[in-house]
């Protein structure tokens, strides 16, 4: 035992051995080092992340000082596969949208409008100020809406 220590403090000794227990142990504090700054740079960018509602505090005060606009909809009702035949409007082409609530929004457009037809095939929306029959159509959307003032 006493025989090793002896080999081991004379290789110690000797300046290549030195040097590249030095240089190993700067390597390893700085691979060290490295892990801890980063570590902490991720739990700080976390704690940012977490806590940062600057975006919710910008709409918020957006939102506060703001008018508030009410919007009344006349046209609420929507029913799938009902189709209401006649009734049209007069001097009101048939219009082309997109969906049943486009079709909503153009009878809307309307004061006299109060109930209208969408094709689903077509995107026919028929807008309607009389009396219809109502019929099953399963390629139709129909809708009611109040009168305007």
């Amino acid at each position: 035992m006493h025989i090793l220590i002896v080999i081991y403090s004379i290789v110690d000794l000797h300046p290549t051995v030195r040097f590249i227990k030095m240089n190993s142990s700067i390597l390893a504090f700085v691979v060290v080092v490295i892990l801890v700054i980063s570590e902490s740079n991720a739990r700080s960018a976390k704690r940012k992340f977490l806590d940062e509602d600057s975006d919710d505090d910008f709409f918020a005060d957006k939102r506060a000082t703001s008018n508030t606009v009410q919007i009344i909809s006349r046209c609420t009702s929507i029913i799938e596969g009902k189709d209401a035949l006649g009734g049209e409007m007069t001097g009101v082409p048939t219009g082309s949208v997109r969906s049943a609530a486009a079709c909503a929004v153009l009878c809307e457009s309307f004061s006299g409008c109060d109930h209208w037809s969408f094709s689903k095939e077509s995107g026919g929306c028929w807008l309607k100020d009389k009396p219809s029959q109502i019929q099953d159509n399963a390629n139709t959307y129909t809708g009611t809406c109040t009168k305007s003032a």
